[in-house]
């Protein structure tokens, strides 16, 4: 345990050289196996996760969300005026769900490694298995831990997420036949096992994976990820990919299959005015001169309304 390990490392009848760095070896160790991520600002003083210290953090790192939900609940509207081509909402990439910010290190670093070598040594052919995979693992880490995005997870829309098409009946889904959305209910459940036969590379970090729990990822992921554009100058050599964002603003913020109405997410490195530091997050940048009280949506990406349907549930603009 963490406790022995300091133990033993601090022990008054540990003496020479070689031991003292046994000992500071044992101590490296203990502090490698907290539930807290100190590289995201998550720690306090006592190791534990310190949520004020977080958000105070992601805004001093530009967290920002122009937006509120509208009258009587209903959509989402802007709080102040936007001009073109200034940010609407600004999201520092420590809050963003994915491989590349997963927790503990160890599991982020596994993840990582995990998309390298999918394609020969599991035959995970198609890329947007391997980044499911990665983000299903990220996401059920953190719902496992002692988390700064527990108001989020804990939302009834993330914690009673279920995939729409694969709550239907057989009977119900013979009227799927001939449509364009046919396969959804065998493409839904064969991301399911994908993510059970992968399981067993992360269940140190984990822990066992049922259907169920596989099934609530693969919903999450499906209702409330967003697709990250990468920045401009990478649009070449980088693919969009889905993220979540666990800020409860966000699921008050309704899709539009229109990219001019609906704003897309994309990866922006900017100059802080104040502090003058450059800053990664993930934006969404107005289009146009955007007043006080306009109705805000986001893309979804390229998807059908029936493909949407099958993953949400729902009928959009």
């Amino acid at each position: 345990s963490r406790r022995a390990l300091r133990k033993a490392a601090a022990s008054p009848g540990v003496m020479g050289p070689a031991w003292r760095r046994l000992g500071t070896l044992l101590i490296w160790i203990a502090r490698s196996q907290d539930t807290c991520d100190a590289s995201q600002g998550q720690c306090s003083s006592t190791g534990a996760v310190d949520v004020p210290l977080f958000w105070k953090e992601a805004k001093e790192n530009g967290l920002m969300v122009n937006f509120k939900a509208g009258a009587n609940g209903t959509g989402v509207i802007l709080k102040k005026d936007v001009f073109y081509g200034r940010a609407v909402a600004k999201i520092p990439r420590s809050i963003v769900i994915g491989p590349e910010t997963a927790r503990p290190l160890e599991l982020r670093r596994a993840l990582v490694e995990f998309e390298e070598t999918a394609e020969t040594k599991y035959n995970l052919t198609v890329e947007d298995h391997r980044h499911l995979v990665g983000l299903a693992f990220s996401l059920l880490a953190e719902n496992r831990s002692e988390t700064v995005f527990r108001e989020w997870l804990d939302d009834r829309r993330v914690a009673g997420a279920d995939v729409f098409v694969l709550s239907l009946t057989n009977k119900q889904r013979l009227a799927l036949k001939g449509t364009t959305v046919e396969a959804a209910f065998e493409e839904m459940t064969a991301n399911v096992d994908i993510l059970l036969e992968t399981a067993g590379n992360f269940t140190r970090w984990v822990g066992a994976v049922s259907r169920s729990d596989a099934q609530w990822a693969l919903a999450v992921i499906m209702m409330h990820s967003r697709i990250i554009h990468p920045h401009p100058d990478e649009r070449e050599k980088k693919h969009p990919r889905m993220r979540l964002i666990p800020l409860p603003a966000l699921l008050d913020l309704p899709i539009h299959m229109d990219p001019g109405i609906g704003l897309p997410f994309q990866e922006e490195i900017l100059l802080d005015p104040q502090t003058k530091r450059e800053q990664e997050v993930i934006v969404q940048i107005a289009k146009r001169d955007l007043p006080k009280g306009e109705p805000m949506f986001v893309w979804p990406g390229r998807f059908s309304n029936s493909e949407l349907l099958m993953r949400r549930g729902g009928s959009f603009p």
